[in-house]
């Protein structure tokens, strides 16, 4: 219960950017599941990896001309799950992100002592990783994420403040901009693996991310 309250304190910089939003979008997924959500998705993880089992993170929301670089937000959570996911149960952390995304989740990965290499090296070295671009064009990300869930067989995907569509295929920044031409449609990965019943889980706290699909209304 105080992780997750520790997790839905909202601080927003000075802008457009809405507030006291949070917590509504805590509560309404609450509501819903029953379980404080930190402990849900831990117990979730832990009953579906083992040892050098693949789990797929995806974060970032690097365009252009605000975000050449990527975001600062997701990497870090992104970062701290992988090492997490490494040192306590032995899974393998295999991040699919965007082109501009690549070097902050690779300066994240650093910091947590998780090095970043080829798939083939990954599989010999502990506390290590992969980085794999995704594209932007819509039927080529279709194609790349059943590709990559056929590659890799994960077993289980978490998505890090990564943004998803509305129910019109839009993908909105929290102020409403539309993004949809910049972003690769990462949540075509989500949906492949729920058709696999593969465990997903989505971290969010604006509602226009990955996951926010299960409070639509």
């Amino acid at each position: 219960e105080y992780v997750d309250r520790l997790c839905t304190v909202e601080m927003r910089p000075p802008g457009p950017w809405p507030r006291g939003v949070t917590h509504k979008l805590y509560e309404s997924v609450r509501e819903k599941l029953g379980s404080p959500l930190t402990l849900l998705a831990a117990e979730k993880l832990v009953e579906n990896l083992r040892k050098d089992d693949n789990v797929i993170i995806t974060t970032g929301v690097g365009f252009l001309p605000y975000l050449p670089y990527g975001e600062t937000d997701g990497p870090l959570g992104a970062a701290g799950l992988a090492r997490a996911l490494e040192v306590g149960l032995g899974a393998r952390p295999i991040f699919v992100v965007g082109e501009r995304d690549i070097p902050p989740v690779k300066a994240c990965c650093q910091a947590a002592e998780i090095s970043i290499h080829s798939y083939e090296i990954a599989q010999k070295k502990t506390h290590s990783g992969v980085v794999i671009p995704f594209p932007v064009e819509d039927e080529e990300g279709k194609e790349f994420s059943k590709e990559i869930i056929e590659k890799y067989d994960p077993k289980a995907l978490i998505s890090v403040e990564r943004l998803g569509p509305n129910v019109k295929g839009i993908i909105h920044s929290i102020i409403g901009m539309d993004l949809t031409p910049r972003l690769g449609k990462v949540h075509y990965l989500f949906d492949e693996a729920r058709r696999r019943k593969i465990l997903t889980i989505g971290v969010a706290d604006g509602g226009n991310e990955i996951g926010c699909g299960i409070i639509v209304e």
